[in-house]
C-alpha cells in the first residue's frame, strides 16, 4: 500500500476516484429542492461509500448492500480498539461479521479491483497463504482507512462552514478563480471541473481552501503517537526520567489545542488561521497524519481525494439547513466518539 500511495504512483488511483465520484452522483438518490431533506452526514458518507467502493474494488462491488452494517462497524471499531469488552459491543460484532461476509462474497466471485487491492490479494493468497476468512478481513481492513478520513473530513468542513456567516461562498469563489486561470492555459474551452486531478496536480494557489482543510484537521483530528525508549542509560525529556522499554504516548489533539502554538483562540474553529506564517511556526507540531516513521503513507493520497470530493460537492449541490429539523442556534459540536482513531465524530 505504501508503494501504491506514493505520489509518483498514485495518480491513476486519484483519477479513478474522480471518475467514480462523477458516476456515483449520476445514480445517487438526491432529494429535489422543496421536497424531503436528508441528513448531511448520511448524504456525504454514503456518496463517498459508493465512489470509494467503485474506485478501489471495481464497478461490480455492491457497496449499497452493506451500507447499514458498515455504519454499525464504523460506530464501534474505535471502542474495541480501546479495549471495550466485546460482550458490551454486540451490535458491532454482528455488523463486523456481516461486512466481512460481504467481502468474502466479493472475493469468491469475479471482481476487478484496482492494482493496489489486487496486489494485496495476490500477496495474501500466494505469499502469506492466508485462509479465506483472514483474506476477507485483510481486504476489508484496507477499506476502513479509505472511509475513515476523507469522507469525515469533508463532512466536518461542510458542517463548520455552513454554521458560519460567510458559508461556503468564499471557498467556491477561490476555486473558480484559480480554475479559470488554469483552464486558460492548456485549452480555454475545457473547464477545470472536467479534470480536477490535473488541476490539483498543478498545485494551484488556494490559500483559503488549504487553510480551511488544515483547520478542519487540527480541530477534529484525535490520534496518538507511541514511542519506545531504547537507550540503555536513563534519558531526560521535559524533566522526566525515562528508562529503557518505557513507552511514551503523545496526544496529538492536546498539541493541536496548545494556545502557545496555535494562539489564544486554539479551542475555536478559525478557517483563516493558516493563511499567514503559522505553518512555519508549528512545523513539527501539526500532526494530523502522525509523524516520524509512523507518518501515514496515505497523506498525499488523502489530500487529493478531499479536494476533489469537496470541489465536486460544492459545484454539484447547494447546501441549505432544514430550519425545521435543525432549528438554530444550536451548533454541531465535537463528541468524544472515535477518540484516538482519526477524526472525532459530530
Amino acid at each position: 500500500m505504501d508503494r501504491s500511495m506514493a505520489p509518483i504512483n498514485m495518480m491513476g488511483l486519484v483519477e479513478s476516484f474522480e471518475r467514480c465520484l462523477s458516476n456515483a452522483i449520476k445514480t445517487f438518490p438526491i432529494p429535489q429542492p422543496g421536497s424531503s431533506t436528508v441528513s448531511l452526514q448520511d448524504f456525504v458518507l454514503r456518496l463517498a461509500h459508493h465512489a470509494m467502493g467503485a474506485a478501489y474494488y471495481g464497478p461490480m462491488f455492491d457497496v449499497e448492500s452493506f451500507w447499514e452494517d458498515w455504519q454499525g462497524f464504523d460506530d464501534g471499531v474505535w471502542k474495541v480498539a480501546l479495549a471495550y469488552p466485546i460482550p458490551l459491543c454486540p451490535h458491532f460484532v454482528k455488523c463486523r461479521d456481516r461486512v466481512i461476509q460481504r467481502f468474502l462474497e466479493y472475493l469468491d466471485n469475479p471482481h476487478e479491483p484496482c492494482d493496489m487491492i489486487g496486489e494485496q490479494e495476490r500477496m495474501a493468497r500466494d505469499v502469506a497463504k492466508m485462509d479465506r476468512r483472514d483474506l476477507g478481513v485483510l481486504i476489508m481492513s484496507s477499506y476502513w482507512p479509505l472511509m475513515a478520513s476523507v469522507p469525515w473530513g469533508s463532512l466536518w468542513l461542510l458542517i463548520n462552514q455552513i454554521q458560519r456567516s460567510e458559508g461556503l461562498g468564499p471557498i467556491l469563489a477561490e476555486l473558480d478563480a484559480a480554475g479559470e486561470a488554469w483552464s486558460a492555459q492548456p485549452d480555454p474551452t475545457i473547464s477545470y471541473l472536467s479534470n480536477l486531478t490535473g488541476f490539483f496536480q498543478s498545485q494551484p494557489q488556494l490559500p483559503l481552501f488549504q487553510s480551511t482543510i488544515n483547520e478542519v484537521l487540527r480541530f477534529t483530528s484525535d490520534s496518538y503517537s507511541m514511542r519506545g525508549v531504547v537507550p540503555d542509560e536513563e534519558a531526560i525529556l521535559g524533566g522526566y526520567k525515562l528508562k529503557k522499554n518505557d513507552t511514551l504516548i503523545m496526544s496529538i489533539r492536546s498539541v493541536h489545542f496548545d494556545e502557545a502554538l496555535f494562539d489564544p483562540d486554539a479551542k475555536q474553529y478559525s478557517p483563516k488561521r493558516w493563511m499567514g506564517s503559522l505553518s512555519e511556526k508549528v512545523k513539527g507540531s501539526f500532526r494530523p497524519y502522525g509523524g516520524g516513521v509512523s507518518m501515514r503513507s496515505g497523506r498525499h493520497f488523502a489530500s487529493y481525494h478531499v479536494k476533489i470530493f469537496l470541489t465536486t460537492l460544492l459545484h454539484t449541490f447547494r447546501f441549505e439547513v432544514d430550519k425545521v429539523k435543525s432549528p438554530g442556534p444550536s451548533p454541531v459540536t465535537i463528541s468524544s466518539e472515535n477518540r484516538g482513531f482519526g477524526l472525532r465524530r459530530p
